[in-house]
């Protein structure tokens, strides 16, 4: 073989690896922001196939984060309900309270 074939084989090895690299990086960040772990080894194994498979997993940060606030709204919920029943039955005293005439 000549000296540039065995160059340019070599070459074009090394883009692969380097490109297969990239996939593996940007794989394991992918899901990294989507709260998982790893991912580095699948984005190298299946390049482009992976990262279209992390980019379509669901995001665990915004889903926890969904499910504070909705707890938060329930415990709002639940003590309002609880404050507004309380004003009631403070009224319903005061109702109470005044003097009747009796006839």
């Amino acid at each position: 073989m000549d000296y540039f074939v065995k160059n340019k084989i070599i070459i074009y090895i090394m883009v692969f690896i380097a490109i297969w690299l990239i996939f593996g990086f940007l794989s394991q960040d992918i899901r990294e922001r989507k709260g998982y772990d790893g991912g580095w080894i699948t984005g190298f194994l299946f390049g482009i196939f992976a990262l279209i498979y992390n980019a379509g997993l669901p995001d665990l940060i915004v889903r926890e984060e969904v499910e504070k606030i909705q707890k938060t709204i329930k415990e709002k919920d639940k003590s309002s309900d609880f404050n507004d029943n309380k004003v009631e039955l403070e009224n319903n005293e005061q109702i109470n309270d005044t003097p009747q005439e009796h006839s």
